[in-house]
């Protein structure tokens, strides 16, 4: 099953997309919210290029989609929406406007 991410660069979402990947999920995107400037991710305040660097490690493209805590709900749900258009279901470098 082809499946994506929420990704926080933090040990939960590595556990979790480690479990998925281990239960025979195809883990096909890693989906994180970055700050306006895209410089830091919304959960844990990590550089969006370290954020690069672990996806990149691990071989999973990362979708970084930038937005305001105000716009967060609503952005994650477009995302998702488009997500599940590509065919993923979720368990997932480009940034997203």
């Amino acid at each position: 099953m082809k499946v994506f991410a929420s990704w926080s660069g933090g040990k939960e979402s590595a556990l979790a997309t480690y479990k998925a990947i281990s239960q025979g999920h195809g883990v096909s995107y890693l989906l994180n919210f970055v700050s306006e400037d895209g410089e830091r991710s919304r959960s844990h305040g990590i550089k969006s290029s370290v954020l690069a660097l672990q996806a990149e490690a691990i071989g999973i493209s990362l979708i970084q989609v930038k937005t305001s805590w105000e716009n967060y709900e609503e952005n994650f749900k477009r995302i998702v929406r488009n997500l599940k258009v590509k065919g993923c279901k979720e368990e997932s470098s480009a940034i997203w406007n």
